[in-house]
């Protein structure tokens, strides 16, 4: 976690978490707010669709309660008209037990006026419109209403005795309320049945102390067929709906209306749980979101970190320090570029270390050229006098000993003064196949005299370089004598060295191979160093390589090494080919 909040301290990472805001909080939140609204809204339309049909049911059940009671009375007057001219007096008990489950009273009503009852006793109001008895003279049931004091209206239902013979009279029944009203019982859990009439009195309640509000709608009397309210009251507030029972085409009667009310608390229920199940999923989308893009903030800045810290050691001066990134991106490329990069400044460190060396050796080789060669110079003279004058072979013998040391002891201040001078010489466009051809001409005899076979294999027509031809006769001439000095100590095998020019890809590689003894790695790890040297004392100073290398490094060449102790040794040389409008100078011929 330190380093996430470590990574929100820098630019990189807070400009990353400012553009996850911009492109992913932003839409989500967006998005989550026009789907909670049309959700919201699609489930607020459901739950009052839900509650108008829910009304619309319990009013149709009303209306096939009614039809049901109608056509009972229907079966009764049939059975009763099977039974002869006069109605029955007394019905069975088991038949009147069923009949007064669902009316109160009932009776029939003669020509003559006079009310003859069979079940029950009851108030039943006998005087009928002429409108209402032509509607029943027509074989269609009649609803009354009669009102009661301090309770609901009485329910009166009336049909023709015999539709056959008219004037046998009408039969009549008080409808049993708690029958008709059963069907309250079917409606949805949670909600209130009222049943109005078309003058808005309430006929039935599942509400004891349920009156209709003042300012309710449905004291509208312009009241359509059905519709949605909301309902306040003492208790609270209420979504409600209402559906109109069209009564009048079957029963001449105005409308009945079914209301079903339920708490709004209830009603909106189904909404309260889609916010919060909707909350939860915003939020947990959300945390994986932004889960998410701490991981990709942590991968992305993990590696910087990581290079941060890698540039802040190498500026302390830990070269050659890499880094480890592997997260199969970019950034892993960025890692390995940086390693090379390291590499490439430890290998540039060393060779500083090695160019200081250098730089002291020649300012001290300038030093010993100047004080030394002077006296020498003034010794090899008188001894060449000194001979000319010699007539004694021994002692001529002796003065050309004293000459050759003297000789020898120049060619050492020369390798000095070669070393000292070795950034003034000129670079020009010259044959590499030349200069090998030059230096193998000038050491043959020293082949020879060695036991030395060597073979020089060069590619035609090899691309010219750009180079110091003093300085190359010196880098061969020293890789020459290194080898024929590996090879002095062998006793088995031939003495066999090697030499391979070729060209590729606009690259020059010299390839030089010895037979000889070999370096071990410790060897080929300090063999570039000035004054390390494996070879006796009176073979070498130490400081070939180091001019071979430096002489190479200024001409923009490459030297690689391979070598086998007991086995031998191969030294590569790899030059740039010079540019094409580059034409040889003298030094090519």
């Amino acid at each position: 976690m330190a380093l996430e909040l470590r990574s929100f301290r820098t630019k990189v990472g807070r400009r990353i978490f400012v553009l996850f805001v911009a492109s992913v909080v932003v839409p989500i939140l967006g998005l989550a707010w026009v789907s909670f609204t049309q959700a919201s809204r699609q489930i607020h339309e459901q739950s009052r669709n839900h509650l108008a049909q829910d009304t619309k049911t319990v009013g149709m059940s009303i209306l096939e309660r009614l039809m049901l009671l109608s056509t009972e009375m229907r079966a009764l007057a049939s059975s009763l008209n099977a039974e002869g001219a006069q109605p029955l007096q007394t019905p069975p008990k088991a038949f009147a037990e069923r009949m007064l489950e669902r009316f109160a009273s009932l009776g029939v009503l003669t020509e003559k006026g006079k009310y003859l009852p069979i079940l029950g006793t009851g108030d039943i109001p006998l005087e009928l419109s002429h409108a209402e008895t032509q509607h029943i003279l027509a074989g269609k049931p009649l609803l009354r209403l009669r009102s009661k004091p301090n309770s609901p209206p009485a329910i009166y239902l009336y049909a023709v005795l015999d539709p056959e013979r008219l004037g046998r009279g009408i039969m009549l029944a008080e409808i049993n309320s708690s029958h008709l009203w059963q069907v309250a019982e079917g409606r949805p859990g949670g909600t209130e049945l009222y049943v109005l009439d078309e003058s808005k009195s309430i006929l039935f309640s599942t509400v004891s102390d349920g009156p209709l509000p003042e300012e309710d709608p449905l004291r509208s009397p312009n009241l359509g067929h059905s519709g949605f309210f909301e309902w306040h009251d003492a208790a609270g507030a209420y979504w409600a709906a209402y559906w109109g029972m069209h009564l009048e085409p079957t029963f001449l009667s105005p409308r009945w209306f079914a209301v079903l009310r339920q708490p709004r608390a209830e009603a909106l229920a189904p909404m309260i749980e889609f916010r919060k199940a909707f909350a939860l999923i915003i939020a947990i989308s959300l945390c994986a979101v932004f889960l998410l893009t701490f991981g990709q903030i942590r991968k992305n800045m993990a590696p910087v970190e990581a290079l941060k810290e890698a540039t802040q050691r190498i500026a302390g001066g830990d070269f050659g320090h890499k880094v480890e990134v592997r997260t199969g991106d970019e950034f892993e490329a960025l890692g390995k570029a940086f390693n090379d990069m390291s590499e490439k400044l430890r290998e540039g460190r060393t060779l500083l270390v090695r160019a200081a060396k250098l730089s002291t050796m020649g300012q001290m080789a300038a030093g010993v050229i100047h004080e030394v060669r002077q006296p020498l110079t003034a010794i090899s003279g008188l001894l060449q006098l000194v001979m000319l004058n010699e007539q004694s072979p021994q002692k001529v013998k002796n003065l050309e000993t004293a000459l050759g040391a003297v000789d020898r002891l120049d060619g050492i201040l020369q390798r000095f003064r070669s070393f000292s001078r070795m950034s003034d010489e000129k670079m020009e466009s010259l044959s590499l196949g030349r200069v090998v051809d030059q230096v193998y001409a000038l050491m043959e005899h020293q082949f020879k005299m060695k036991d030395v076979r060597c073979a020089v294999h060069a590619e035609e027509n090899l691309p010219p370089i750009l180079g110091d031809q003093q300085g190359l006769h010196q880098v061969f001439s020293n890789l020459f004598i290194n080898a024929v000095h590996a090879m002095e100590g062998k006793t088995e095998g031939r003495r066999n060295l090697d030499i391979r020019l070729c060209s590729s890809e606009a690259k020059v590689l010299v390839e030089i191979s010895d037979t000889g003894c070999g370096m071990s790695a410790d060897v080929m790890a300090h063999m570039f160093d000035p004054f390390f040297t494996t070879k006796d004392r009176n073979k070498g100073t130490g400081l070939g390589m180091a001019i071979v290398e430096s002489i190479l490094h200024k001409h923009g060449a490459k030297i690689e090494v391979k070598s086998t102790v007991g086995v031998g040794t191969t030294f590569t040389l790899t030059f740039s080919a010079a540019p094409p409008d580059e034409t040889p100078g003298a030094g090519s011929g």
